[in-house]
Order: C-alpha cells, then structure tokens, then sequence
C-alpha cells in the first residue's frame, strides 16, 4: 500500500493487476451486448459482436460510420447506469481502496468508453485533465478491455506530473463547449500548444485484467492502435472520500 502511493507518486502512474478475472470477463461479455444492441438499433440490422476486438471488422462488413455510430448513442462514450453498478465496478473501487489506502468513490459515478481501430486516427492527441478544472482532484483510471499492447496502448509521458502550469500549456482553453478538432473530429481535450521539455512518451504494458492509475497532471493520449484488435477501454475518475 504504502510502496503503492509512493511509485504513483514518483512516476505519476502505476500498472496493477485487477484480480477481478471472473468479474472482469463477465462485465467484458455484458459490454459487447450492449453495443450488439446499440449497432443492430443504429444498422437496422440484427447484429452481433461476439467479441470486442472484432468492433471494427463488424463496422466495416456492414459500412457503418463509427463517428455518426457514436453520435447515436443517447449517453454517447458513457456507461449505462445499469453497467455502472455491475459488481465489477464496486470490486474495481474496493481494489483501488484497498491499494492505495483511502476509501475511493467514482467522480461524478461515470465511467466512459473509449474506442480506438487498428491503423485509424481515433484518439485524442496529447493532454492533461488539469486543463479541466473539474478534474484537478482526481485520480485517473485506465482499463482495456482489448487490444491494448506495445504498439496500441494509451500513451503517458512520465514525471510530467512534476512539470509546472507553465511548462506545459494547451493550444486553447479546454471546457466551455470548445472543441478541439483533428481530421474533422471533434475532441474535448485540446493538444499540447508549447512545452519547455521535450514530450518522450511511453506505452506501459496494460493487458486485459490490468488497470493503470496515473495522475490528472501526467500528459496522455494519442493512443494510437497498431495491433490488430479494436482498442477498448474504460475510463473512469475516483475521489477520496
């Protein structure tokens, strides 16, 4: 515990393993329903994805426009309250509880999705969530669901967390509607507009089961996917109660 708060400390992130594997692999299957469902509404089509991995070959068998797919979505990247309550989440909190040694809760009892094809330009580009006054005191959590490897995984730069205001700022001010647009998508989190260090960026080894937590302050993202699967992940905030 105590060795656990000190290398997150150090290094802004740390990689854990969840031992969630039953829980993890049933919330996995219950996901993949709920977007089976969401695609065959959106398509017309009874669809199936038996496996999340495969999101972008189902996409692209039956011409469906992933940006317009999203946008239909009523919640958009978020989870439904009943996936949000699945015993996977409570146990991924009593696990981040018990690793760091405060009773954690999720911020604003959200948890997001982020999707990412192979050898497309999904992601954000590099940030940090403090350009987001919302999320200044929280921790961020990163858990893939598929294809998260060397060469697809979220991208963090580390000790940035260490980096003052003014060492890094951001192309525009993030928040207030303002969308930050890159091969005509629009983003929420700007990019990085000037920075006194060079930006060195790392890929830590996630792999399914394991979760990653890192500091609002540490420069992540473009995460971009080189492997073969469709990068799934969630992504959720926790506050210290």
């Amino acid at each position: 515990m105590v060795e656990s708060t000190k290398l997150l400390d150090h290094y802004g992130y740390l990689v854990q393993r969840s031992y969630l594997y039953e829980g993890f692999n049933t919330f996995r299957s219950k996901f993949a329903k709920y977007l089976s469902t969401k695609i065959s509404e959106y398509s017309g089509k009874k669809l199936n994805l038996s496996d999340v991995g495969d999101f972008h070959l189902l996409l692209e068998e039956h011409d469906i426009d992933i940006h317009k797919f999203i946008a239909s979505l009523e919640l958009k990247r978020k989870l439904p309250d009943y996936l949000v309550s699945d015993p996977f989440i409570s146990g991924m909190l009593n696990r981040l509880s018990e690793l760091l040694g405060k009773k954690y809760i999720l911020h604003t009892n959200t948890v997001y999705f982020r999707v990412c094809r192979p050898n497309f330009d999904d992601s954000n580009d590099l940030h940090r969530d403090t350009w987001f006054s919302n999320y200044a005191d929280v921790l961020n959590i990163y858990l893939p669901l598929s294809g998260s490897y060397n060469d697809s995984a979220l991208q963090i730069v580390p000790f940035s967390h260490k980096w003052k205001d003014e060492d890094v700022t951001p192309s525009m001010e993030a928040g207030g509607g303002r969308k930050y647009v890159k091969n005509g998508v629009a983003y929420s989190a700007p990019t990085i507009g000037y920075s006194k260090y060079e930006i060195k960026t790392h890929r830590p080894d996630v792999v399914e089961g394991d979760f990653m937590i890192f500091d609002p302050r540490i420069i992540h993202g473009k995460g971009d996917n080189f492997s073969l699967e469709t990068r799934f992940s969630f992504e959720f905030r926790i506050e210290e109660i």
